[in-house]
């Protein structure tokens, strides 16, 4: 029996979104990543940002979205693989962790914990293969959340965001696996154009705006990296 494999949905499929947590322990290694975006190459898959999505795709093969979230300083290694492979990106940030690290542990105890800084993210926003998206301001589940404080956490996050980037950020990613708060999803409608999520589509946020995130590590067997 064939297993079933990102690389073999055919090209009229749905746009995947491939999401990329932390580089390094605990994540991906850069080895791995490199080899993923071989195998993009080799399947003629090619990487979209938020604002190409409404735009015709003259681009022959398969779109993908890579989307890293956390905000983690190594996504700066990252960045010369992009540029070796010919790969977009969008960066899902904690506006309210940056600088920061993000672990219980003591501080500096794992380097691939900690958080880009706001100069960082600056230099990050001249890039014109990076976008960016919002996400839980200190990396909380939304759903966890009260709910006048989660839409106020998807508000302010867009205006911290753009003001810091200097750039439209028109994309949000809800962590949770089910987003079924529908005030909290009315108020990303209101605010964004795209959602990244666990579920492709509610009664909401209209399907074809949101966009169902694939951990990317799940694809590990089928994709013999």
């Amino acid at each position: 029996m064939n297993l079933p494999s990102f690389f073999s949905f055919p090209k009229e499929s749905t746009l995947k979104v491939l999401r990329i947590g932390k580089i390094g322990p605990g994540g991906i290694s850069l080895q791995r990543l490199e080899k993923l975006f071989i195998r993009l190459g080799k399947t003629k898959t090619y990487s979209l940002l938020p604002k190409e999505l409404k735009k015709p795709r003259k681009k022959s093969g398969r779109p993908v979205i890579l989307l890293f979230t956390g905000g983690y300083q190594r996504f700066l290694h990252v960045i010369p693989l992009l540029d070796k492979y010919g790969l977009k990106a969008v960066l899902a940030l904690p506006v309210g962790l940056i600088g920061q690290y993000d672990s219980w542990q003591e501080p500096h105890q794992g380097p691939w914990q900690d958080l880009l800084t706001q100069e960082q993210i600056k230099h990050l926003s001249k890039n014109p293969n990076i976008a960016f998206a919002t996400m839980g301001m200190d990396g909380t589940n939304l759903q966890n959340l009260p709910q006048d404080i989660a839409i106020w956490q998807l508000t302010e996050s867009k205006v911290r965001l753009e003001r810091l980037c200097a750039q439209a950020v028109t994309a949000t990613f809800f962590a949770q696996k089910d987003p079924t708060d529908f005030a909290v999803l009315s108020a990303a409608a209101q605010h964004y154009e795209w959602i990244f999520t666990h579920q492709k589509g509610n009664h909401v946020f209209p399907p074809e705006r949101s966009l169902k995130t694939i951990p990317v590590r799940r694809f590990r067997p089928f994709m013999w990296i």
